[in-house]
C-alpha cells in the first residue's frame, strides 16, 4: 500500500456519502460509491495494521529471521524501523539507499 493512505478513502467516502444524501435523490449512486470507498478504506487500514502487528510480533519473538527476510515480507515496517534511512526491494529484500530507484541485485523498481 504505497499509494493512498487508507484513512483518505475513509474520509473521502464519508464526505461523498453525506454530501450525496444532502443533495437529493438523483445522487443516490454517489452515496453507494462513498460507502464503498469508506468500507474499502476501513478494510485496508485493518489489513495494514495487522501486517504491522505481525512484523513487530515476529521481531519481538526473537525468531531467527534476518533483516532482509523481514524487510521483504514487511517492507513498510522495515522502513519505519530504519527511520527511513534505507529502502528495501519488494522482490528480493535487498537494502538500497533512499535515492535508489532500482534494486542493485535484481533490477526491479524500489
Amino acid at each position: 500500500m504505497a499509494g493512498v493512505h487508507p484513512l483518505v478513502y475513509v474520509g473521502a467516502g464519508a464526505v461523498v456519502s453525506v454530501v450525496s444524501l444532502g443533495v437529493g435523490e438523483e445522487f443516490k449512486l454517489f452515496f453507494y460509491i462513498g460507502i464503498g470507498a469508506l468500507v474499502f478504506g476501513a478494510i485496508s487500514a485493518f489489513i495494514g495494521g495487522m501486517q504491522y502487528h505481525n512484523a513487530k510480533k515476529t521481531i519481538e519473538k526473537g525468531q531467527q529471521k534476518t533483516q532482509q527476510e523481514v524487510a521483504k515480507k514487511y517492507p513498510d515496517f522495515a522502513r519505519q524501523q530504519m527511520g527511513m534511512q534505507a529502502k528495501y526491494c519488494n522482490r528480493c529484500g535487498m537494502q538500497a539507499p533512499l535515492q535508489a530507484q532500482f534494486c542493485a541485485r535484481c533490477g526491479s523498481r524500489v
